[in-house]
């Protein structure tokens, strides 16, 4: 519906916004009001419609959302692996569960990466390209 849409696009410009004042990515830190966050929104937004078809940018989409949840379970397998300090999850209190946690995040990267290559080898390439310049980010 049209208040679904609008209101996805107010949380996508708060999001923008927010993501510019902690500086996660370089080039958005020129973004500071909100005028500007909504520019970059529409901007956006506007180049996708532009594509003209939804079957065009829906594989590009879900390649993203994909990448994002394998690097997700890649720094929770890493995070287990190396037994940082400052990762405790909860009810780990036994060796079985560290290996439960690291076969279940291992399996969960496993499966992200190969879903985004089934749903297309040319929008996972573009997505994982897309997400190299942010690895490593602090």
């Amino acid at each position: 519906s049209i208040s679904q849409a609008l209101q996805c696009f107010v949380c996508a410009t708060k999001l923008i916004r927010e993501i510019a004042e902690d500086e996660v990515v370089p080039f958005l830190k020129r973004i500071t009001s909100t005028l500007k966050a909504l520019f970059s929104t529409l901007f956006l937004s506007a180049a996708f419609v532009c594509i003209g078809e939804l079957n065009a940018v829906a594989p590009l989409v879900s390649s993203c959302f994909l990448i994002c949840y394998a690097g997700l379970n890649a720094s929770t397998l890493c995070l287990t692996a190396l037994r940082a300090p400052n990762w405790r999850p909860r009810n780990m209190t036994r060796s079985t569960d560290r290996i439960l946690l690291l076969l279940a995040s291992a399996l969960g990267l496993g499966l992200c990466l190969a879903t985004t290559f089934m749903v297309g080898w040319i929008p996972a390439l573009v997505s994982l390209f897309a997400c190299c310049p942010f690895d490593g980010l602090h």
